[in-house]
């Protein structure tokens, strides 16, 4: 039959061809950004950790000061970064409720480092109301992190990394929430935190895929 017959049957696909989902506005060179301050806060976690965990105090006050003062600036890095990822999952996935447990974690983070601060670890690891205090807002915020990881489990056709990211909230939360378990349960929620830097990194491959 020749082509230009107009009486042959029209010539279409049965499926349309797939293709990524719009990312909007973001840009290669932002979720690189945000990737590598996400693992930048991992490894701001870390040292902090070491050095308040090994470095004793009275020899070294010098290195147990940095590692007091890098736990605001990673909180606050933490809390932009949870911000800028409900912010690009809400774009990329169209995920529905994440504003309120996210909004809610950066509330309450910023009120545990602000009782870190405030009290002191002399106040915190002594008996009375400002350790209950202190340890019940940690609480709060483990069941935070657990309603959060739970809302973003709801979320549907996303990254496998997010779906690791919620798994690695709830068991980081719950861990909180059980205040024994606190120090533990650091490795998860730097999963978590790891996690969100292959989130961006995929997104961003994703983004140059699609092109301009």
């Amino acid at each position: 039959m020749e082509p230009d017959n107009p009486y042959a049957a029209p010539e279409a696909p049965l499926i349309e061809p797939t293709r990524p989902a719009a990312i909007g506005a973001w840009t290669v060179g932002q979720l690189r950004l945000l990737a590598a301050l996400s693992a930048a806060a991992v490894l701001g976690t870390l040292v902090m950790s070491v050095l308040l965990l090994t470095i004793d105090p009275l020899l070294h006050p010098a290195l147990t000061r940095l590692g007091e003062w890098m736990g605001p600036l990673v909180a606050v890095l933490g809390c932009y970064l949870l911000i800028r990822f409900k912010q690009f999952v809400e774009t990329r996935f169209e995920a529905p409720r994440l504003a309120w447990p996210v909004w809610s974690l950066v509330v309450v983070s910023l009120v545990v480092t602000g009782l870190e601060i405030a009290l002191g670890d002399a106040m915190l690891m002594t008996p009375g109301w400002a350790m209950l205090l202190y340890f019940a807002t940690v609480a709060l915020y483990g069941l935070v992190t657990v309603w959060f990881g739970i809302r973003l489990l709801r979320v549907h056709d996303v990254y496998a990394a997010v779906r690791v990211l919620a798994w690695l909230a709830i068991v980081g939360g719950a861990m909180l929430a059980s205040v024994i378990l606190v120090l533990a349960a650091l490795v998860p929620l730097l999963g978590v935190q790891l996690a969100m830097t292959a989130v961006f990194l995929r997104g961003a491959s994703e983004r140059r895929a699609l092109g301009p």
